[in-house]
């Protein structure tokens, strides 16, 4: 039981750091990763594992790199 307690959480706790991520895109598209990892505070492991399996699900899309200044 105690397993899938923790599956729950790590799920929830996925499904947060997404939304998190999904709020600061659409605030502020365009946006960067590390504009990202700057306005929600999260690791950069956790932005990019999220950010790869939401361009994987299709549900944002990359842009490209910007120019820089």
């Amino acid at each position: 039981m105690e397993k899938a307690k923790e599956i729950s959480d790590n799920a929830s706790m996925e499904l947060k750091n997404q939304l998190a991520i999904l709020r600061s895109i659409r605030e502020d598209s365009p946006i960067s990763r590390v504009d990202i990892k700057e306005k929600t505070r999260l690791s950069w492991g956790i932005v990019t594992t999220c950010t790869k399996e939401l361009l994987d699900r299709g549900v944002v899309t990359e842009i490209g790199a910007a120019a820089a200044p």
